[in-house]
């Protein structure tokens, strides 16, 4: 089942997303709504609220995306579980040409994300200039052309190419830095891959940038969306109080809190560690920065470090045990 708007722009985001709809799934419908340059596409299995202002929701299950992806890029593959659709996301607009071929940008994105000013961000230098738009996994924009949509098959992916990638049931992270950006940079093909967007790192409680987006980390920051942009206001070392905007921010594996406000009416609202609150318009107050994304300590931060690096080696442990062991 289809429903939705008609194409209204010439770029259209693609989220495609199997399972339950995370709880704050209305922020993301909200700030998607509030970026009238673009349409989005919502591939699901879930039956979830939309607006016809510019979302299109497309109602499938894994098993018929993986029929559809098998038909459209005619080679062998393989996605047993949802998670493996993010190696899959540089040919969506292979897989789902049939509802963007009349766009001249496509892209995708998750639902674990809440939308900024796109436009402030992908200018029309930067789209004219580059072939591929920002260099992660959970929103990326391509030129819509066949010649871009193939560039899949290029060497330089260090994880071996697409057809091992696309066959395998483990997880190559084909969507960022060593698959499709390495194809692009050991060719020479023009990449946008500036760091635009607040990626949260999950190893700590609040909210930090992780340590890839090289950007600093202030010990009192609040992440926020306000009228459709996305800020973070801070207090640095000499005490002054600043901000800056982001594309969109990122707030992967945390277990959010449904939202208590009216979502169709707030105009603002704070991003917490595991919650999102209700805001005044504009800048916070400084003593709300330091309660409501409080620094512990060094210490405490290092821990944290410490132990996530140490659950994800017992994970690794655990997955080659399940592999070379226990299914011989």
């Amino acid at each position: 089942m289809n429903y939705g708007s008609p194409l209204k722009n010439n770029k259209c985001i693609v989220c495609v997303y199997f399972g339950n709809i995370p709880n704050y799934y209305d922020l993301w419908l909200k700030s998607v709504n509030y970026n009238k340059d673009y349409d989005f596409l919502l591939v699901t299995d879930s039956i979830v609220p939309y607006s016809d202002k510019n979302l299109t929701v497309v109602n499938m299950d894994l098993t018929s995306f993986e029929r559809l992806a098998r038909e459209k890029l005619r080679t062998k593959l393989n996605i047993p579980y949802a998670y493996k659709l993010s190696d899959f996301k540089p040919v969506f607009g292979i897989i789902l040409s049939d509802f963007l071929k009349d766009y001249e940008y496509w892209g995708y994105c998750d639902l674990d994300i809440i939308l900024g000013d796109l436009s402030a961000f992908i200018t029309e230098d930067i789209l004219e200039k580059y072939d591929k738009i920002f260099p992660l996994g959970h929103f990326a924009l391509y030129r819509n052309t066949e010649e871009v949509n193939n560039r899949y098959k290029l060497k330089g992916s260090t994880f071996g190419d697409y057809d091992e990638v696309f066959v395998k049931s483990k997880i190559f992270v084909f969507d960022e830095g060593y698959g499709i950006n390495n194809i692009y940079k050991l060719n020479n093909l023009p990449i946008y891959d500036k760091y635009v967007m607040a990626d949260i790192a999950a190893r700590h409680k609040r909210l930090k940038l992780t340590i890839n987006s090289k950007m600093k980390n202030y010990r009192y920051q609040l992440f926020y969306w306000d009228n459709g942009k996305i800020f973070r206001a801070y207090i640095d070392e000499d005490d002054n109080m600043g901000a800056e905007e982001f594309a969109y921010i990122h707030i992967k594996r945390r277990r959010m809190e449904t939202p208590d406000f009216n979502i169709k009416e707030v105009n603002s609202f704070a991003i917490l560690s595991n919650s999102f609150m209700k805001k005044s318009q504009g800048l916070p107050r400084p003593e709300d920065i330091k309660i409501y994304n409080p620094y512990q300590s060094y210490i405490y931060e290092k821990f944290e470090d410490i132990t996530y690096r140490t659950q994800y080696q017992l994970s690794r442990v655990g997955r080659f045990i399940n592999r070379r062991i226990l299914k011989k």
